[in-house]
């Protein structure tokens, strides 16, 4: 009876020596160390919220006596505590990643908003932006941002939105809103697209608006010409004075004669470039501009610098019957 209990008690301190602290009594036999607390492979008694049965090296018992206590391991602590912060970091890693793939899908669609701000005195802007909130507090908050329209004219409200616009359509429908707010409301009271300037659109801007507003607007052109003659204001006293500046040192191309005589002229002075390099001493030959036309009168046999009438340079371009067809033809 002796042999038998002394047999027992030095297997359990065998089976003692190989448990350690903070492992699950299941995984006791499998574990090479040692340590000073003795937890046998004992059945556990499950109540509600005093069993853990994960890897966290805590196990709760209802056992009286010595074990009814919470067994944790400092190793087991660390390695969750270790646990904890992984997640942490892998998920701020993902978040990350997250974020600079939506910017990185931003950049790929390009998801531009068009936008119509509402503006003082009846006025109207017509813009585009990849960061909506960012432009807005520009157009509103500051008096030196935004664009020269808008901090003329402060803006009041925004109009409308047209968001996520491909990149290789936005140029196409900023310029189509900004068309159709210049038929609604009037051409010097919206600015957008090709017309960001805040001067006043004058009749000498016929052609472009004609040609914008009827392509965006799908309208005839003739007629919408005839309806920009009656609603646009006339140029102002400086602007007429820069335009007649302008075409005085400009070539009035008003026929073939003269393109040809300015083509000649071109020609010839080339030529005598290179006689002149040739033979510095020799002048040009008189016999070039026997046939050339002199664009300033229309009289053969000079050019425009050596004209008799300088003083009326260019102050009455010649037409020819050429000219006069084609006149014709366009009205």
């Amino acid at each position: 009876m002796s042999q038998t209990v002394l047999t027992h008690m030095i297997a359990f301190l065998l089976l003692a020596s190989s448990c350690r602290i903070g492992v699950h009594p299941a995984e006791a036999f499998s574990s090479n160390t040692c340590s000073s607390s003795v937890r046998p492979n004992l059945h556990l008694i499950r109540y509600r919220g005093d069993h853990q049965p994960d890897d966290t090296g805590a196990v709760f018992t209802k056992r009286k006596g010595l074990f009814s206590t919470k067994h944790m391991g400092f190793n087991a602590y660390l390695r969750r505590k270790q646990q904890q912060q992984v997640r942490q970091s892998t998920l701020g890693r993902i978040l990350w990643k997250w974020t600079q793939f939506r910017q990185f899908l931003r950049r790929l669609i390009h998801r531009t908003t068009v936008y119509v701000l509402e503006l003082e005195n009846n006025k109207y802007y017509v813009g585009s932006t990849t960061n909506p909130k960012r432009r807005f507090r520009e157009h509103f908050e500051n008096p030196r941002g935004g664009s020269r329209w808008t901090r003329i004219y402060r803006p009041i409200s925004v109009e409308a939105q047209i968001r996520r616009v491909p990149h290789r359509f936005l140029v196409g429908v900023e310029a189509q809103v900004t068309a159709e707010y210049m038929l609604k409301y009037g051409i010097n009271s919206v600015r957008g697209a090709y017309f960001t300037h805040p001067r006043n659109y004058t009749l000498d801007d016929i052609s472009i608006l004609t040609g914008f507003l009827g392509h965006y607007g799908n309208l005839d052109f003739k007629m919408l010409e005839k309806k920009l003659q009656v609603t646009l204001p006339p140029p102002s006293p400086a602007a007429i004075r820069r335009s007649v500046q302008r075409q005085q040192t400009s070539l009035p191309l008003t026929s073939n004669n003269l393109l040809e005589s300015q083509l000649a002229e071109v020609r010839n002075a080339k030529r005598q470039t290179h006689k002149s390099r040739r033979y510095p001493k020799r002048s040009s030959e008189p016999s070039t501009r026997k046939n050339d036309v002199c664009y300033n009168c229309g009289q053969v046999g000079h050019w425009a610098n050596e004209c008799p009438s300088r003083s009326n340079y260019r102050s009455s371009p010649v037409t020819t019957n050429s000219d006069e067809m084609f006149l014709d033809n366009s009205i």
